[in-house]
């Protein structure tokens, strides 16, 4: 696979897939990543999003992890399982704040995870900063 533009902590080098159920939840996400200058594609199913990686070719994915059928676990271990995504950092989407489930969120393998609802002002700093650690354990 070969990415388009390079990922960083900037915006505008996101290629972000979203993969969320909750259509309102989709819509934010996608509208808040325009409105920074990130290039986002929302898809609402897991089984969409599995398809969307090979044509979209993003550089982040925003991945939710309580959906019907496949769930982002699931999804999360097939994307993996691909070398090409080894550079793409996946970022876990849920309501799920316990700390238990930030362990397993974790150890899942998860590059990192957002909490729902949405803190709208700190939402870029925070996958701006799951990216710069990414990209420093890639390093």
């Amino acid at each position: 696979m070969t990415l388009s533009m390079e990922l960083t902590a900037a915006p505008e080098s996101w290629r972000a897939l979203v993969v969320e159920n909750e259509p309102d939840s989709l819509d934010l996400l996608v509208t808040f990543l325009e409105l920074h200058g990130a290039h986002p594609l929302g898809v609402d199913d897991s089984r969409k999003g599995l398809e969307a990686v090979d044509a979209f070719q993003p550089n982040l994915i925003l991945l939710d992890l309580s959906m019907p059928d496949m769930d982002g676990w699931e999804l999360q271990r097939l994307l993996r399982a691909r070398p090409a995504l080894d550079d793409v950092p996946i970022i876990a989407v849920t309501a799920l704040v316990m700390p238990p489930e930030q362990v397993r969120v974790q150890d899942a393998g998860f590059d990192g995870y957002i909490t729902k609802p949405y803190r709208i002002g700190t939402l870029a700093q925070r996958i701006q900063k799951i990216i710069e650690q990414f990209q420093t354990r890639k390093r």
